[in-house]
């Protein structure tokens, strides 16, 4: 399944899986974020690009900007055994979102932790990087200049303290364009580490069963 992203006139493909299950699977999220993004390109073409569509384009993609930070820290946390990886108690906090909160009468209750955007997925980010042993596809180890524009306008539409808050220049316009191209280059690093994590394991199991099957012939030919 492939769901094509637009920003005026930049293309964006995220390629997805399409998978059945009563338990969701990780990529479910993928899928319904992908399915946001199909709509509101749907919202664009009908109403053209203004700036009620421009606001209920960043707020989307902020939406999906966590939803994929949840999708990398599980997969990192699924993987983080076998690539020999520790997380700290800190780092579980930022992967679960939650925290133990101790009170006044010393007993403690796990509470809910609210991450920023911007720690969550630059943290993903590293965490999935990590567990596979790559290199992370950020800029100087960071998230690119085009995030923190965009997270500045999220904040602005989402706080508004005067009508002119609700706007969103040109300047800004183009580098919410720019950063969701670099997103569909995250999600397309990503696939692609899914797919040879994938990859490995099929061969794996392929070593495994052909060495089975040679020690079965060896014993079979002894008894010859």
């Amino acid at each position: 399944m492939i769901v094509r992203a637009t920003r005026r006139d930049q293309r964006v493909e995220f390629v997805l899986v399409d998978q059945e299950s009563p338990k969701e699977l990780p990529w479910a999220i993928i899928n319904a974020f992908a399915a946001d993004l199909a709509e509101l390109n749907k919202v664009r073409e009908h109403l053209g690009q203004n700036a009620f569509v421009a606001r209920t384009f960043v707020r989307t993609l902020f939406s999906i900007f966590d939803s994929y930070s949840w999708f990398l820290k599980h997969r990192a946390m699924d993987g983080a055994a076998n690539a020999s990886v520790q997380f700290t108690e800190k780092e579980l906090e930022i992967i679960h979102e939650e925290r133990s909160k101790t009170f006044e009468d010393a007993t403690s209750k796990i509470v809910p932790k609210i991450v920023p955007t911007k720690e969550n997925l630059l943290f993903s980010i590293r965490a999935y990087a990590r567990v596979r042993h790559v290199e992370a596809p950020l800029v100087s180890n960071a998230l690119p200049p085009e995030f923190h524009i965009a997270n500045d306008v999220r904040n602005r539409i989402t706080h508004p303290k005067s009508a002119a808050d609700f706007a969103i220049s040109a300047n800004e316009l183009r580098a919410i364009g720019m950063l969701l191209v670099w997103f569909g280059s995250l999600a397309t690093w990503a696939s692609h580490e899914e797919q040879k994590t994938t990859d490995e394991l099929i061969e794996r199991n392929r070593q495994t069963f052909a060495e089975a099957r040679e020690r079965h012939d060896q014993a079979r030919r002894k008894q010859d």
